[in-house]
């Protein structure tokens, strides 16, 4: 079974949205997709912009706060894709965070052309990486551990206990491991 994705091209059918309803998935297409290709990129006028900024107070992709951003650091992206030949209608847009400043978000350049939620399950991922120090972060319990291994590396003295060392050779490469009761 193939996984179907808002927007994805089969031939000349488009997936336009899936619902799930009872478990169930029900997708609808549209036949005769085409590109957009001689209808020009929409500019927003100022006034359309200022509503959009008003209905949307969050940045579309990273769903962080717009209200620190200069105006000429927030842009208005499309939020099903132009390039893939969904509508330029102002419900279309919303407000995305694109600023010069490396030590603020440029969240319209970051996202490229993947999906908002591709592009925010990427973020996710980063920021809980950046929140990892060390081992104790991955492994709460952990217990700092000492150990030194015989210069024959039949034993290991594991947190001052003295236990043999065992090795399986695997492809060529020696792999040691021991048991502890503790």
């Amino acid at each position: 079974m193939r996984s179907l994705i808002l927007g994805q091209h089969i031939g000349n059918w488009m997936c336009r949205s899936s619902i799930e309803r009872n478990g169930k998935v029900a997708v609808q297409f549209r036949k005769g997709w085409q590109p957009v290709s001689d209808e020009k990129r929409r500019m927003l006028l100022t006034e359309e912009k200022a509503e959009l900024l008003a209905k949307h107070r969050v940045c579309y992709i990273c769903l962080e706060p717009l209200a620190t951003y200069e105006p000429n650091e927030i842009e208005f992206d499309h939020i099903y894709s132009y390039a893939d030949g969904y509508p330029q209608d102002l419900s279309n847009f919303a407000p995305v965070h694109c600023s010069d400043d490396p030590r603020r978000r440029n969240c319209h350049k970051d996202k490229g052309r993947k999906s908002p939620l591709e592009y925010r399950e990427e973020l996710r991922i980063r920021t809980s990486l950046q929140a990892i120090t060390g081992l104790k972060d991955l492994c709460p319990k952990a217990v700092p551990s000492t150990y030194e291994f015989s210069p024959d590396n039949s034993q290991i003295t594991f947190n001052g206990v003295v236990l043999p060392l065992y090795n399986q050779r695997i492809n060529g490469r020696d792999n040691y491991y021991f048991f502890s009761r503790s």
